[in-house]
C-alpha cells in the first residue's frame, strides 16, 4: 500500500507538470490567434510559430528519456526560445496595446513556467521517495503487474553532485 501511494504521488506530480506545460503551449496558440484577429500581421512568422508550438510535444522528454539530462536542457532551451519569440511577435504588433487579453495570456505563460518549475521540484521529492522505497525493498516479492509499476529507479530533474 505504501508503494502504491508513493507511486501515485509520483505519477500525479508528473501529470500536473505535463498539464501545465500543455496549457502553456495552448496559451501561446491562443495568443497568436489574438494577433491573427487583427488581420494585420506577418502570416509567415505566425505559421512558423504555430508549427514550432505543435512540435513541442514531439520533442518533450518523458519519465524514461529524462534520464539523459541533455534532453531536458534541449527541451527547455527550445521552449524558452519559442516563448520569447511568441512574446516578441505579439508585443511588437502595432495594435498590441489595444488587446488587453494579449497581456493576460503572456502573464499566464510566465506563470505556467513558474508552476512547471515547482512541479519539477515536487516530482523530484516524490521520485526520491520512490527510489528510496525501491532501494529499501528491492528483495521483497511484490506483484508488479498488480501495482502497474516497474521496480526501477526514476531519474530526477536535479543534477547529482
Amino acid at each position: 500500500l505504501q508503494f502504491v501511494m508513493i507511486n501515485d504521488s509520483l505519477q500525479t506530480s508528473w501529470m500536473e507538470m505535463i498539464k501545465d506545460d500543455n496549457e502553456k503551449f495552448a496559451n501561446m496558440k491562443r495568443l497568436l490567434q489574438e494577433v491573427s484577429f487583427t488581420k494585420n500581421y506577418d502570416k509567415e512568422t505566425y505559421d512558423e510559430l504555430m508549427t514550432r508550438i505543435d512540435q513541442m510535444s514531439v520533442i518533450r522528454y518523458n519519465m524514461e528519456t529524462m534520464a539523459n539530462s541533455n534532453k531536458i536542457d534541449e527541451y527547455d532551451a527550445v521552449s524558452n526560445a519559442l516563448s520569447n519569440d511568441v512574446t516578441q511577435f505579439v508585443v511588437n504588433h502595432p495594435d498590441y496595446g489595444s488587446y488587453p487579453l494579449m497581456d493576460e495570456l503572456i502573464e499566464d505563460i510566465h506563470q505556467a513556467d513558474y508552476r512547471i518549475l515547482l512541479h519539477r521540484i515536487k516530482y523530484d521529492q516524490n521520485a526520491k521517495q520512490y527510489n528510496h522505497f525501491i532501494h529499501e525493498h528491492k528483495d521483497a516479492e511484490i506483484a508488479n503487474e498488480r501495482l502497474n509499476a516497474s521496480w526501477k529507479e526514476r531519474p530526477l530533474f536535479e543534477l547529482s553532485d
